[in-house]
């Protein structure tokens, strides 16, 4: 929007100034929210040259394939009267006894202006801008003053719409958003204070939100989605028996919102006899003792067409791993509310709203409100899990107990041993990959198998039909260790039929083109110092590539701690240092010695990267951005950098392609 000359008057801060350019004063009348409840929402405003590229693969992700069985979606089911409940809550909300401005501080409540020129949207990123301006930050003030801090007497937010978001290929956008700020800068109430910290402590994301280009296909994603109670989850294209998870309780739904009627009228044999059929079927499999595992063959595409299930698989994703009740589709010409209803596993969607249309503007104050009021709704049951024991179990976990937890039958292989079964992972032309934490519990594995020259990745081995059971190693992910720049890597156990070993391991996830050519380098140089008898790396077992996508997991050995988390070397002054003694540190710089006697140059020496075991030995880690062949004036830089490194010091070396962390030496 273009503003007038006098946006900046009045003295504004920075903060107020960017919306006080987007909005005008409240009126000083007896109905002061009433314009901005009536302000008609405006069509996108398209810039003419504006072009979005087509998404070129599924948004489907390797994590969303792995969720619990009792977390997926399984229906979709329409909820006509959504938006009237939302106008409901607005009604019975709004404050409407609420100071005038200029009682309050001077600061002026903020609302859509008419009159002015909207920016013209030429990107999701001008989308996005635009909705937050024009729709979001009012909603969040007005939702947050008059239902967190209706005693603060100025116009603030306690909640926030993130600006960080992601964005897929210039198509859609995703975002975890309505969370908290970190304070307010005037104090409230201990009541308030003690509600906003409690919302933000057990419910820190109230609303996920994903947004999709103007395109026909992104219209058609969003208003072509059918009813359906047998919702086509996406998982691994692996044919095999299914692990039963333990089954856990669904978080808590609110009890007392206003949509609660209509969900109640919802017949349960819908989702009951889905799962007693579901869990019969499970029992069937079972029975047949599978012996072998069976690749599904993925036709070739020739161009990704968006499709729906796609995207609220994506959505519904997020909102378990935030726990979120709301979740929204807009693509700035259609908006659709959905109501995550956790412990029948369905999506209440509302019809398609048009834009422009009469009354969005309060449906967007309606559903912010509802997202905050559905959270506190929640507090009591999240602060106090024994209040969910009260009554017993609902009715959908007594069936599954009814029909009995049919367990995956386990292949027996006597002639392997827990000792010897990570040493035979070395060789094995693929493996099994599940998930067994936080809110994944993968239901089937992902077939992954060996790249045999890290280095041309395209080199795909012709993969059999189907593989036997009995030859199957099958990792557990058991503990996320971090996400860095080349992925995501998690500590895991193997086992092998009902054959399990203690021996620790850590796979190394890489999804993003840039993460997968660096973990490649890796598995290269691993192999590398492996051929040359390295002592001071931990154990390789391979890169392997997945069949559903271009995921790639490089297996390791956990061979001891960091010796930046270790608390002997913790340097007494500043946290961002180390300091390894003395007689210790002859190790670390022989550690170095040998990947550089190798002719590998580490390019990434941190404390981070130097693990040390419990018997005192050392290994070095972590190569993604080593190189073979560098100059030997390289190398010993890299030695005397590891001196400094040991004794105390901080070292701040500009590093390529980015700012440099403060304990890296190049």
């Amino acid at each position: 929007m273009r503003p007038s000359e006098n946006s900046h008057a009045q003295g504004k801060t920075s903060h107020q100034n960017r919306r006080t350019m987007l909005l005008h004063p409240m009126e000083d009348d007896n109905s002061p929210f009433s314009s901005f409840l009536s302000f008609p929402a405006p069509p996108l405003p398209l810039s003419s040259d504006v072009t979005f590229e087509q998404p070129l693969a599924s948004p489907v992700h390797f994590f969303h394939k792995h969720l619990r069985d009792d977390l997926l979606l399984k229906s979709v089911l329409p909820f006509s009267d959504l938006p009237q409940c939302l106008a409901d809550i607005v009604d019975e909300n709004l404050g409407k006894d609420l100071p005038r401005a200029k009682e309050r501080g001077g600061n002026e409540y903020i609302e859509p202006a008419e009159g002015y020129e909207w920016d013209e949207v030429s990107s999701l990123h001008d989308m996005e801008k635009h909705y937050r301006d024009l729709y979001s930050d009012p909603s969040l003030f007005t939702t947050s003053t008059c239902i967190l801090h209706p005693s603060v007497q100025t116009w603030e937010s306690a909640l926030v719409f993130p600006s960080q978001m992601t964005q897929k290929q210039d198509f859609s956008y995703m975002s975890t958003c309505l969370t908290f700020t970190k304070s307010l800068r005037t104090p409230v109430t201990d009541e308030e204070r003690k509600i906003i910290l409690d919302l933000r402590e057990y419910t820190p994301f109230l609303a996920v939100w994903t947004m999709l280009a103007p395109l026909d296909n992104g219209q058609n994603v969003l208003t072509l989605i059918e009813p359906t109670t047998n919702f086509p989850w996406q998982g691994p294209s692996v044919g095999c028996a299914r692990f039963q998870a333990p089954k856990k309780r669904a978080p808590p739904d609110s009890k007392h919102m206003n949509w609660q009627h209509s969900i109640d009228e919802i017949d349960p044999a819908l989702y009951c006899g889905r799962v007693l059929r579901s869990s019969t079927i499970n029992q069937r499999k079972a029975s047949r003792k599978p012996s072998s595992i069976s690749i599904r063959r993925l036709k070739a595409q020739k161009g990704y067409v968006p499709r729906s299930a796609d995207y609220l698989q994506e959505l519904w994703f997020h909102a378990v791993r935030a726990d979120a009740t709301f979740l929204i589709l807009y693509c700035g010409t259609h908006q659709r509310l959905g109501i995550r209803h956790r412990e029948s596993q369905t999506l209440f969607l509302s019809e398609p709203v048009n834009i422009p249309s009469e009354g969005f503007t309060k449906l967007q104050i309606g559903w912010h409100m509802a997202a905050l009021l559905d959270a506190k709704d929640r507090l009591h049951a999240l602060k106090n899990p024994e209040v969910l024991d009260e009554g017993g179990p609902p009715k959908r976990r007594r069936l599954d107990a009814a029909v009995g937890n049919a367990s995956k039958p386990r292949a027996k292989n006597p002639s392997i041993s827990a000792e010897n079964l990570v040493n035979g992972l070395s060789s094995s032309s693929f493996l099994l990959v599940r998930l067994q934490l936080e809110s994944f519990d993968s239901p089937l594995p992902s077939f992954f198998h060996r790249i045999s020259n890290p280095k041309d990745l395209e080199d795909a081995p012709t993969l059999k039909r189907s593989y036997p059971l009995s030859t199957a190693y099958t990792l557990h992910a058991t503990e996320r260790l971090g996400v860095g720049a080349t992925g995501t890597v998690f500590l895991a156990h193997l086992s092998m039929g009902e054959v399990q070993s203690d021996r620790r391991l850590v796979m190394k996830f890489a999804f993003l083109p840039e993460q997968r050519k660096r973990l490649a380098n890796e598995a290269s140089i691993y192999d590398h110092l492996h051929a040359r008898g390295c002592k001071n790396i931990v154990s390789y077992f391979g890169l392997f590539r997945s069949v559903d996508d271009d995921a790639l997991v490089l297996i390791l050995e956990a061979g001891g701690n960091k010796i930046s988390r270790n608390p002997r070397f913790a340097h007494p002054t500043d946290e961002r240092a180390i300091i390894v003694p003395e007689e210790l540190r002859p190790k670390f710089i022989e550690a170095l010695h040998s990947i550089h006697d190798a002719g590998v140059a580490h390019r990434d020496v941190r404390s981070q990267n130097f693990l040390i075991d419990e018997r005192g030995h050392v290994c070095v880690i972590d190569f993604d951005r080593s190189r073979i062949g560098q100059p030997q004036s390289h190398l010993e830089r890299e030695a005397s950098g590891l001196e400094q490194l040991l004794a105390g010091s901080i070292l701040h070396v500009e590093r390529q392609g980015s700012s440099a962390s403060s304990e890296i030496f190049l």
